[in-house]
């Protein structure tokens, strides 16, 4: 016979919260911040040792264990408390009772204040714990305080009197009220208003609160916290014993991640309820070695304030990227400012406004597309379709594969709602993981909201670094134009309209050559202001420059360092192999590597030819994809009899084996000689020990012959470009050669639309050509669409064909990667587009017949200023054109939406296999931004009036290239930040360029002392260059050996060093192997993931890969832990 307690139901074992638990007993644990836990112990080795200053203290610790707790740890810590507070109380370590754990102190507190069958007020939604810690062992009960999303689920007065009335109602004498502060699951800290509210409550009944204040270190942005301590402190009251009333709960589970340790506390002003709960504290202490440790880690001040800032850092950057990605899917959550989590809208997702509905959702979530998240219901929360996601227990790779699941369910949702419930549920979802950006063919009107509102550590993390740099080069166009725009209004435009002495129109009448340094006269005294304002400009410019060079790159490190470990970090390629006839290449790298680097040296993959067999390989794939989805549409059906043998759900369905009876025990090409069919190249993947190991030999010269064993840092996999891999080494030089002549001779070709563009600018020679044009031109609307618009609209689909061509120039120039063939062709663009936009169109229309132009060169500034400013209203319409028209055509994405259009309506076809997302095309995009600012430093002084067409084209270039990013492009590689010295490089030839242009304009109007201003500016400009490029671009180039060193000392002391270097063996897949494949398409049948596929530039949305091993059966748990991958 057991007691009644044992038998109890009351625990709340079985609710929705609790369910989770069980599957986080299966997982492994990830806590934000534990690395600087470790690193402290590390430096601490003694503490660990249970020494004191180098004694043993061991014999002390063992043998004494007072419940009352040692002092210097309860000083240390009330300190801790104070400091989180910002010292704003003071607490006496007299009044602290030291628990195991904040349950325990929960607990306790209800033994010391009510009796069983009385009962305490709790706020809704409320941490789903409370249910066993307050009321299983004490019998006290407790009574909702409902809280209502109308005003963010605040707690008002009227809310605390009704759930007062609804306890005498039941019968219930009410003993106190508890709160989360912050809330557990709000994230929201408690304001003055409602900490008074509540002060004010409890005066009036006579009751007690309880603070559970166990978040108050996660506050990680405004407002800050207030502890109802402090609140207690500014009241006003006539009850003086409101004091002995109010009782704090803590522990150092949460602010320091350190639950399994077991430290909470009570603090209370009641001096009773103080010696009561240090009696009862007896059945659940905190042993006097888990106290040692924590004294001396709360005793380091500098660690702890270190420790706190960096926790709250990290916590409001996985909250932004986890608020981002779901307001990417449509989901918005409540606005938060601490906690470990996020309460999330889900009630637009509901079949029904019941919590029915909100549990069948649960459950679609939990058991369809593996996410652990906790229903608002298990919260108590009143209103359905409200849930709990935690962010701060899972890594950042897990949490993108989490968003791409809710991305799939909200899609799947909307699609299973139309067509008749759940069946096929999994068959949708599997769809709707490959096209989970559907809607970026018809964007969202709230677009403009969501991209303004999104921060930069929520691009970081949806975006990647290259993302970041790109917006941080528009971000740095709008300030120094703003700044140029301001100044250039008020001191040059003045100048310019009024520099010659004329009757002058009405403005919206004058000619653009009004209001450009053209109409100064020569010999003007007032010059200076556009000499003043060069100087503005350039300084202000290179401010901005250093500050934006020094935070990207500080902003590259921290990537590179808290990123989870790369297969690049540990490989090497090797290229240009020796051939021997005794060996084969890859006898010949072991050989090698064995010999001159044994001791770091773990192995080495080769690259092999891929030919006919590759062809075959990958028909015999498609073949397969094919019958595999066909016996999927057949098998999706909907199933009443759970399954016997493995217990399936209801909806589960049935999955081709992935092997026949005839097939067990053969591999997918078993019967072929791959060695003799798989030719190897001179080309391997070497994987070295270490990070510091693998740069060390990448960077050294290996041989005296520089032409053979040369050694690269290798790319991530999905970022190599195998065709390239076995171009013979030699041949790279001539390639390099080739493509630059066949740059150069394309930029000659591209003169013809060039040369004609400008014909058409010049009315006088058009007139003169075609006579019988002459009345037709002389028609103002006609001579402006001829002579502005029509040029620009023929430039610009010229230069359509720019951006493949030089892509198809760096392929062939031998690029080892994705990411530097896309920066390679975007210099290529850069240069491109620059020459022919700019210096052919000036010269070509001004100056070319002129056989004596270049006669010397310090005419080219004369003929540069000359020629810059008659080419404005070009710039302008051009910037109009081509910019402005840009942008919508990106937000829009045409071509992708003619396609789709075509492939539904014309061939009526529904596959989705066609419609792949694309990375961000940087080598088209950034060229033009950079176009653009060139254009907008060359003429800034010559012709203000672009620049307010400059800003406005960047302000939306900010919001539209933000969408995109969010919403339709998926990043597959990058370049880590590798694109900011093009944009420091372009930027400094711009700056240096307009300034001899206007050393050029100041000699043609006659300002010896201008002129004589701008050359040191020259000088001053080209001297911070080589300063940046001295000391911030080395940083873009390697990796520092401290850096390196101490990544590789923790992994090993992490012992995840074993782990990497197994996963190596499989990280550069070259050949897509069928028995790959099946055993992907299993993956992602049970777990919603897709395979990694060979060329990143055709995957499909959702089957984005991992950091590691590109495997696809990573778990999420959104509110327990990370699953492992398995």
């Amino acid at each position: 016979m057991l007691s009644k307690k044992a038998s109890c139901e009351s625990h709340g074992q079985d609710s929705s919260y609790f369910l989770g638990w069980q599957e986080y007993e299966k997982n492994s644990y990830h806590e934000l911040s534990f690395d600087l836990l470790e690193s402290w112990l590390e430096s601490n080795s003694d503490v660990l040792a249970l020494k004191r200053k180098g004694r043993s203290v061991f014999r002390e610790l063992a043998l004494f264990q007072d419940y009352h707790g040692f002092p210097d740890f309860k000083n240390r810590l009330v300190e801790f408390m104070a400091k989180l507070r910002g010292f704003k109380v003071a607490f006496d370590p007299n009044k602290l009772v030291l628990t195991a754990g904040a349950t325990s102190a929960n607990e306790i507190l209800m033994f010391c204040l009510a009796e069983p069958g009385e009962a305490f007020l709790l706020p809704t939604p409320y941490y789903p714990g409370f249910d066993r810690d307050l009321k299983w062992r004490t019998g006290v009960e407790i009574v909702p305080i409902h809280c209502t999303s109308s005003n963010d689920f605040r707690i008002t007065a009227c809310a605390l009197e009704d759930a007062y009335q609804q306890a005498e109602k039941l019968n219930l004498k009410v003993k106190g009220v508890l709160v989360t502060n912050p809330s557990n699951p709000l994230g929201t800290t408690m304001n003055r208003e409602e900490l008074n509210h509540l002060i004010d409550f409890a005066i009036t009944k006579k009751i007690h609160v309880i603070s559970d204040e166990i978040y108050s270190g996660t506050v990680f942005d405004s407002p800050s916290f207030t502890s109802i301590a402090e609140a207690l402190m500014e009241a006003s009251s006539d009850d003086a014993d409101i004091c002995n009333r109010i009782h704090i709960v803590y522990s150092l589970s949460k602010d320091l991640g350190l639950p399994g340790f077991r430290v909470g506390m009570i603090y209370s002003y009641n001096e009773t309820v103080v010696a009561a709960a240090t009696k009862m504290s007896s059945f659940g202490l905190v042993s006097s070695q888990t106290q040692h440790l924590l004294s001396n880690m709360l005793s380091d001040k500098k660690f702890t304030g270190k420790y706190v800032k960096e926790n709250q850092r990290r916590i409001r950057r996985r909250k932004e990227m986890l608020v981002a990605g779901l307001r990417g899917a449509g989901i918005k959550c409540l606005k938060s400012n601490a906690g470990l989590f996020c309460w999330v809208d889900m009630r637009h997702l509901l079949s029904s406004d019941t919590f029915e509905a909100e549990k069948e959702l649960w459950k679609r979530i939990l058991f369809g597309f593996g996410l652990n998240i906790s229903p608002g219901s298990s919260c108590h929360c009143s209103e359905p379709g409200w849930f709990r996601m935690c962010f701060a227990n899972i890594s950042q790779e897990t949490l993108r594969v989490a968003l791409r699941r809710v991305e799939a369910l909200v899609e799947s949702t909307s699609t299973t709602s139309g067509a008749g419930g759940d069946n096929c549920n999994h068959h949708h979802h599997r769809r709707t993981v490959r096209n989970s950006r559907r809607s970026w063919f018809v964007p969202s009107p709230s677009w403009i909201v969501k991209a303004w509102e999104t921060t930069e550590e929520e691009m970081l993390a949806v975006g990647g670094m290259d993302a970041v740099v790109f917006l941080r080069a528009v971000v740095f166009s709008i300030r120094i134009f703003s700044i140029a725009a301001v100044i250039c209004f008020l001191l040059v435009l003045p100048v310019n309209y009024y520099g010659q002495e004329m009757r002058h129109k009405q403005i919206p009448s004058e000619s653009l050559e009004v209001f450009t340094i053209e109409n100064v006269k020569e010999g003007s005294k007032w010059l200076w202001a556009h000499c003043l304002a060069l100087y503005i400009i350039t300084c202000s410019a290179c401010i901005l420059l250093y500050f934006e060079y020094k935070s990207i790159a500080k902003m590259r490190l921290e990537y590179f360092t808290q990123s989870p470990p790369k297969p690049s970090h540990f490989t090497v390629l090797v290229r240009a192999i020796p051939q021997s006839s005794q060996e084969s290449y890859s006898d010949s790298v072991k050989k090698f590597f064995t010999n001159y680097h044994a001791s770091s040296y773990l192995s080495h993959q080769m690259v092999l030819r891929s030919g006919r067999v590759q062809k075959l390989m990958t028909d015999a794939e498609k073949m397969y994809l094919v019958f595999k989805a066909a016996s999927l549409e057949q098998n999706c059906k909907p199933n009443s009899i759970q399954c016997g043998l493995c217990g399936g759900p209801t909806h589960s369905f049935n999955i081709l084996s992935s092997e026949t009876d005839s097939d067990k025990g053969k591999t997918g090409f078993g019967d072929l000689d791959l060695a003799t069919i798989r030719k190897e190249c001179p080309a391997a993947f070497v994987f070295f020990k270490t990070r510091y190991a693998a740069i060390v030999a990448a960077q050294v010269l290996q041989s005296s012959n520089p032409m053979l064993w040369v050694t690269d840092l290798a790319p991530e996999p999905h970022d190599v470009y195998w065709s390239n891999l076995c171009i013979p080494y030699r041949q790279l030089w001539i390639r390099k050669i080739g493509t630059l002549v066949a740059a150069i001779a394309f930029m000659f070709v591209f003169l013809i639309p060039v040369t004609f563009v400008q014909g058409l600018t010049q009315l006088e020679q058009l007139q003169a050509t075609f006579p019988f044009l002459r009345g037709l031109l002389k028609k103002k609307y006609v001579s402006q669409l001829v002579t502005g618009y029509l040029p620009s609209v023929i430039l610009i689909l010229a230069l359509y064909t720019v951006p493949p061509t030089m892509m198809l120039f760096s392929a062939v120039e031998g690029s080892i990667s994705r990411s530097e063939r896309k920066k390679s062709a975007c210099c290529k663009v850069l240069y491109f587009t620059i020459w022919n936009v700019f210096f052919v169109n000036i010269f070509t229309g001004s100056v070319i017949s002129q056989l004596n132009v270049f006669s010397s060169v310090k005419d080219i500034p004369a003929q540069l200023a000359k020629a810059v400013p008659r080419q404005a209203s070009f710039f302008v319409t051009y910037v109009l054109t081509s910019g402005w028209a840009s942008l919508s055509c990106e937000v829009m994405q045409f071509f992708a939406l003619f396609c789709n259009l075509v492939k539904r309506f014309v061939l009526r076809t529904n596959d989705d296999s066609s419609n792949a997302t694309f990375s961000f095309p940087y080598h088209t995009e950034a060229p033009r931004l950079l176009l653009f600012g060139f254009l907008g430093f060359t003429c800034s002084i010559l012709a203000p009036l672009i620049l307010p067409v400059l800003l406005i084209y960047f302000s939306l270039a900010y919001l539209v290239y933000k969408n995109q990013i969010l919403n339709v492009y998926v990043p597959k590689y990058e370049s880590g930040g590798q694109f900011w010295p093009i944009v420091h490089i372009t930027t400094i030839f711009s700056l240096v360029l307009s300034q001899i242009i206007a050393l050029g304009v100041f000699g043609i109007k006659r300002s010896s002392v201008a002129s004589g201003f701008t050359i040191p500016l020259i000088i001053c400009t080209l001297l911070f260059n080589e300063y940046c490029r001295q000391r911030f671009l080395p940083v873009f180039k390697n990796n520092a050996a401290e850096v390196l060193i101490e990544m590789d000392r923790k992994d090993e002391q992490s012992g995840r060093m074993e782990e990497i270097h197994q996963q190596l063996h499989s990280a550069y897949c070259q050949f897509n192997v069928i028995s790959q494949e099946l055993c992907r398409s299993q993956c992602l049948n049970n777990q919603g993931e897709g395979d990694s596929s060979l060329d990143p530039e055709k995957l499909k949305s959702g089957n984005e890969p991992s950091q590691l091993n590109g495997s696809c059966t990573v778990h999420s748990n959104l509110d327990i832990a990370e699953t492992r991958k398995k």
